[in-house]
């Protein structure tokens, strides 16, 4: 049964959790050989995320009660839960789905966002304000129905454009649910089983149709507020950034002239050629009727530019302080805080020559198991090239777990992982199952190659 399992295959993993690394389970079968029984269980029989929460749960509560003590201290489980779904990522913890994009951060990290909030910043809208007061109407016109220009970088030119938004746009991380105690996780499998893609394959009626990723992460009250903090602080700087370019955008069209290209030439200076009056550039300045209005525009503008700059180094010094109260808070924690567990349930491969929709699904499901098996090749060193873990969003989310030393923010801590082949003793399924023997053993052959390579100070243990 699915306790002994765990008891035999991933029980002993589990206190690299516990030291703050991260212990992944894989189901990988034929569609119908029971990987979502092993995950989640049915009716009576507990599933291997269940098994694996209440170990840690009771690891957690037998720690010494100065780790666990106080309000802002109680070690917990965050759960989250995500499919992959023809190559889409939805969001399984709530009343209805929810699709997410995939973002690196800057640390390497990969972020599961849902769907992005957009929150006006009152300070940057009177700029917005000011800045078309500077516009005649004409320019009002030009630069509602201009599209970027793009520099040598391929990046939009901030010197000739639209008036790009400095509202702040904040995407969430995916809904959670708190686990204190094992009757919590009841609810993760009412969500899970509700939401998740369901449909028919080759083999039987209620086929899951998607691969499904269950993640739990011990945490404190205290380091989930200030990952908030942090998230809130950064969101805010794309939106000064876009107001300086609206700003060098403004000044342009309202100080200088365009060349016989209709563009601004700012070649040959070595200094900022709008901001610096002894310095254009090649930039030909406007001439005005009235002594002295040239002037008197730039210096406003300037003006406005520093102001900006000010507050930009305002929140940007927030996000250090953010960024050094969320490292504090993990440094002197207990060496668990930031353990993690995953489970994935892979959906099975199936060669499937229906029509319509349910061939699509088996085409995404097939081609994001091909990416997967290409890494571990990669990884078994039966491969030429290097894991291109890019290929599917099944792999971009698996690549923390299965080669750690190329995620960086897991550089230095464990990681193990084991998978689960999940089979059939069906005669006329022989041939799948052999293919799914062999689809383990590449995961094997990989394991000892991430072994090997692995870094004295990035330990990575993995099934062998």
């Amino acid at each position: 049964n699915n306790q002994a399992v765990f008891e035999n295959c991933f029980a002993g993993r589990l206190q690299t959790v516990m030291c703050g690394g991260t212990a992944s389970l894989f189901c990988y079968g034929y569609t119908g050989s029971g990987k979502t029984h092993t995950v989640l269980g049915k009716r009576e029989e507990r599933g291997m995320y269940y098994f694996a929460a209440q170990h840690i749960l009771d690891e957690l509560r037998s720690l010494p009660e100065s780790t666990g003590s106080g309000e802002h201290e109680t070690l917990f489980l965050h759960a989250t839960a995500c499919e992959i779904y023809n190559d889409k990522v939805f969001d399984l913890l709530g009343p209805e789905k929810l699709e997410c994009t995939l973002r690196t951060d800057e640390s390497g990290t990969l972020q599961v966002l849902g769907p992005a909030t957009t929150i006006r910043v009152d300070e940057l809208e009177q700029h917005v304000s000011a800045l078309v007061g500077h516009l005649s109407d004409e320019q009002q016109s030009e630069m509602a129905q201009a599209r970027d220009r793009y520099d040598a970088t391929g990046l939009p030119s901030a010197f000739d454009g639209t008036l790009h938004s400095t509202a702040m746009t904040r995407s969430e991380g995916l809904r959670s649910l708190s686990i204190f105690c094992p009757e919590d996780l009841e609810s993760i499998s009412r969500s899970y089983v509700q939401q998740r893609a369901v449909g028919t394959s080759t083999q039987h009626d209620e086929s899951s149709r998607s691969h499904a990723v269950l993640r739990m992460e011990i945490v404190t009250a205290a380091v989930l507020k200030a990952r908030r903090a942090l998230d809130d602080a950064r969101a805010l700087l794309p939106a000064y950034n876009n107001a300086l370019d609206n700003l060098t955008n403004v000044a342009c069209k309202v100080l200088f002239e365009k060349d016989a290209y209709g563009r601004y030439n700012t070649m040959g200076s070595s200094t900022d050629p709008i901001w610096d009056p002894q310095d254009s550039g090649g930039l030909q300045r406007k001439h005005f009727q009235e002594p002295g209005l040239w002037e008197s525009k730039h210096a406003a503008l300037l003006a406005q530019k520093r102001d900006i700059e000010a507050s930009m180094a305002g929140a940007q010094a927030e996000v250090e302080r953010a960024r050094g109260a969320l490292a504090d808070l993990m440094d002197r924690g207990p060496a668990s805080l930031g353990g993690s567990l995953v489970l994935v349930d892979l959906a099975g491969a199936d060669y499937d020559h229906r029509v319509g929709a349910q061939q699509k699904e088996s085409a995404a499901i097939n081609k994001s198991l091909l990416a997967l098996k290409e890494c571990l090749r990669a990884l078994a060193n039966k491969s030429s090239q290097r894991p291109k873990f890019r290929d599917s969003k099944l792999t971009r989310i698996m690549e923390d777990s299965l080669a750690p030393s190329a995620a960086s923010s897991r550089r230095c801590r464990e990681s193990t992982s084991v998978m689960v082949v999940n089979v059939s003793p069906a005669k006329q399924l022989e041939k799948m199952t052999l293919n799914t023997l062999r689809y383990g053993q590449l995961y094997a052959e990989g394991s000892r190659s991430v072994v090997a390579k692995a870094r004295p100070s990035a330990s990575a243990g993995r099934a062998q």
